[in-house]
């Protein structure tokens, strides 16, 4: 399989936002819906998967030896598949986990309790993996449960909850201080990534990019584009966000807080796509009619300089999600393995795991899975997570 990237000039008069990543099976259905959305909207996009996301795309950059034209590596790593632990204990047998991610000390949880046929929110313990404590949301509709993503501020100061590729639904909050509900935030577009950079929620939505300030009960666009932004990423070592639209060609985007948004480069091969920044490499996830591709971007001109080397791993629905120091790669149409961690550094694939039903998380040095059968601690490894 070969992916061109060509050099296209950036688009004119525009400005700059960012993805991510992290709900492989769930965000497998978002990205079905964010492909229709943009294939109406836009000219062709293939499908965005939540975790089935990941795209068709090369390198180019002499610096690091990849011809011009991103010729993706033929010969798959042999990787030995990962090990994971017995479902954690999550308080109640009765519990359906919707969506996992592990941030500071906890692990966060959203559940739906099948016996009371309600929604909550609960935080466990790293040190302990025991419940510490739970918050109920109430008023959340059954057919909404499979579009919930939830998100943590790396601050600890609040949990976001937010409901990605459905009708424009209320971004509802949780402060962990307490803890306790807080306002909703109403929305007036459909949001399709999430990203988080000093406290704001930003949103990649059906009208652009939208900021939730700490606090506020209205989401607010940002000055620039107003199209369909499907993916976003904080790139807080450089002050920023990273963005993709839905056109074809796709664009990345740069959202610099109290700027707005600009175009910043252009991708032309890229199909559905991702975006990712983990330990300051910024990596990008698609694919197209012809495979699909993780390709590691410049910092400066956003463009392909290095291709990872799972890219002859993954397939369709391939999707990256930032980890701590390394980078999570799923994809849920993939022969063997659906998920994998990936240097964050190099691209070099350190380790594998099938059975993923969720996104993968990692906090403590420990790499979380969500599975049929509930969240699952990784056996430790080369991942650093």
């Amino acid at each position: 399989m070969q992916v061109e990237f060509l050099d296209d000039e950036p688009p004119a008069g525009h400005r700059d936002l960012p993805q991510p990543a992290a709900h492989p099976a769930r965000r497998a259905v978002i990205a079905l819906l964010c492909l229709a959305v943009a294939a109406l909207v836009a000219v062709v996009l293939v499908n965005r998967d939540h975790s089935a996301s990941r795209r068709a795309a090369a390198s180019s950059g002499a610096a690091t030896g990849v011809p011009a034209t991103g010729a993706v590596p033929s010969a798959a790593p042999a990787v030995a598949d990962g090990v994971l632990g017995a479902a954690l204990d999550l308080g109640g047998t009765d519990l359906d986990v919707l969506d996992a991610v592990a941030s500071g000390a906890h692990l966060y949880l959203l559940l739906h309790s099948i016996r009371d046929d309600a929604v909550l929110v609960r935080a466990l313990l790293l040190s302990t993996r025991q419940p510490n404590w739970s918050v109920t949301l109430g008023d959340v509709p059954f057919n909404a449960l499979p579009f919930l993503h939830l998100v943590a501020d790396p601050s600890g100061a609040r949990l976001w909850i937010v409901s990605e590729g459905t009708e424009p639904a209320p971004v509802r909050v949780v402060a962990t201080a307490g803890p306790a509900r807080g306002p909703d935030v109403a929305v007036p577009a459909t949001v399709y990534d999430t990203a988080v950079l000093a406290g704001h929620l930003y949103l990649a939505t059906s009208a652009g990019v939208m900021d939730v300030v700490p606090g506020a009960q209205h989401a607010v666009a940002l000055a620039g584009r107003t199209g369909l932004v499907t993916a976003i990423a904080a790139d807080p070592a450089r002050n920023r966000l990273l963005a993709l639209d839905a056109t074809s060609p796709v664009h990345v985007l740069a959202v610099t807080p109290g700027r707005g948004v600009r175009g910043a480069a252009t991708l032309p091969s890229i199909g559905v796509s991702s975006i990712a920044v983990v330990a300051g490499s910024i990596w990008l996830g698609g694919y197209s009619d012809t495979g699909s591709v993780v390709v590691r971007l410049a910092p400066a001109a956003l463009t392909p300089v290095q291709v990872s080397p799972v890219s002859a791993l993954t397939g369709p629905g391939t999707r990256v999600v930032a980890g701590h120091a390394d980078l999570f790669v799923t994809s849920g149409a993939a022969p063997a393995a659906q998920g994998w961690c990936v240097d964050g550094r190099d691209g070099s694939v350190l380790a594998s795991w099938t059975g993923l039903a969720g996104p993968l998380s990692s906090a403590g040095g420990r790499v979380f899975a969500l599975t049929d059968s509930g969240v699952r601690v990784a056996a430790p490894g080369d991942c650093r997570g």
